[in-house]
């Protein structure tokens, strides 16, 4: 019976011992798995995004703050491109945060900006007065069409006078630095006359 043991713990120990080396000659399972879900993630995103792009828009009628009565319509007051930032109150507050201090960092004069718009969607009232630096804008009829819009998915987009939607990226908190790319080529390809 002892010697059955022995046996039984040296093939224990063999078994640990090839599981290490097996597992040590591999290529790295994270780094595979990271690759993997990279990927995923920018073919996702891209899909999402091309079949966004290019859509001819509605004009919604939207309010600011929690005034309901005083409302716009959004292509009757632009004369130049402008940024949207379109999200829900249904996302993670930090995410949310994360994403607007981005936008700050990048436009200077975010809180004076009329070309910068933030549009929400189930949002405490509190948060539509200035809780981001600035008055929200909320759907009261209708919105863009874009089928992005029928999600709680936040996502940035750039209408003009066409009414048609460019330049639509949807963020993610994993990669700050596609956002941060993003904002940077908005603010150079349409923003840059701001600065002059």
């Amino acid at each position: 019976m002892r010697h059955f043991k022995n046996i039984l713990i040296i093939l224990l120990f063999l078994n640990l011992l090839s599981s290490i080396i097996i597992y040590k000659s591999l290529p790295e399972p994270i780094a595979q798995y990271k690759i993997c879900k990279e990927y995923d993630y920018l073919e996702e995103s891209l899909n999402i995004q091309l079949y966004n792009e290019s859509e001819e828009l509605n004009d919604p009628i939207l309010f600011y703050g929690n005034d309901s009565s005083k409302t716009v319509n959004v292509f009757n007051k632009i004369n130049d491109k402008v940024l949207i930032f379109r999200f829900s109150g249904e996302m993670c507050n930090s995410c949310l945060d994360s994403w607007i201090n981005m936008i700050k960092t990048n436009f200077a004069d975010f809180a004076e900006n009329k070309r910068i718009l933030l549009i929400g969607i189930h949002l405490n009232p509190r948060v539509k007065e200035s809780y981001y630096g600035k008055q929200m804008l909320s759907y009261k009829e209708g919105d863009f069409g874009l089928p992005l819009e029928k999600t709680d998915i936040p996502f940035f987009f750039v209408i003009d006078k066409e009414r048609v939607s460019k330049m639509v990226f949807v963020p993610n908190l994993d990669y700050p630095g596609l956002t941060e790319m993003y904002l940077k080529n908005v603010k150079k390809r349409y923003f840059s006359e701001d600065e002059k």
